[in-house]
């Protein structure tokens, strides 16, 4: 049954990387039903993840939060720290989504310290990012630039070129709010 649950789960992932994401919240709730009869916390932890993910991508944020916050008691009890980490990054998504700029730093920052102190370098960089976003919006471009290079050199080791990318289009765009055109 575990297999099962499992495998539910990919199927959920595949439909919300579609974009499908009532179908994929059918798949996850049956895979969430299974673990619970298995008494499963870690899969259990990750179901409830993914159901927070869909409800975030239907812009339901009450909801989202709502199934954050289990699946991170969740991934604390079971030790499961990369759950951890990630769960803390999309809390903070949900916050600043909905103009809570300052509980998003808080959380963005957990998931930082999380990532940092356990090697998690994309959530690292991807959180770095978030919070030189959240500093944009608060008219500090110098911070923001500062977690934008931060991102990239963690990107740079990496070595994914989209990744880069994507990076260096952040500080392009943040030289060129604050008219360092240069340097845009």
């Amino acid at each position: 049954l575990i297999l099962k649950a499992k495998t539910m789960g990919y199927i959920g992932l595949v439909f919300s990387n579609e974009g499908n994401m009532l179908r994929a919240l059918e798949f996850y709730l049956e895979a969430l039903k299974i673990d619970e009869k298995l008494q499963n916390n870690s899969g259990i932890a990750r179901h409830v993840g993914n159901i927070g993910i869909v409800y975030y991508e239907l812009k339901k944020y009450d909801k989202s939060l709502e199934y954050y916050f289990k699946a991170l008691k969740l991934a604390e009890q079971t030790g499961y720290i990369q759950l951890q980490a990630n769960t803390l990054g999309n809390i903070g998504i949900v916050y600043s989504d909905m103009g809570d700029k300052t509980n998003a730093l808080d959380y963005f920052h957990r998931a930082l310290d999380l990532a940092d102190n356990n090697g998690f370098k994309e959530l690292q960089a991807n959180t770095l990012e978030n919070i030189a976003g959240i500093y944009l919006g608060q008219k500090n471009p110098e911070k923001a630039l500062e977690r934008f290079q931060m991102a990239l050199k963690i990107k740079e080791e990496g070595g994914s070129k989209r990744d880069i990318a994507i990076s260096l289009n952040y500080l392009g765009a943040t030289y060129l709010q604050i008219m360092k055109l240069t340097e845009a």
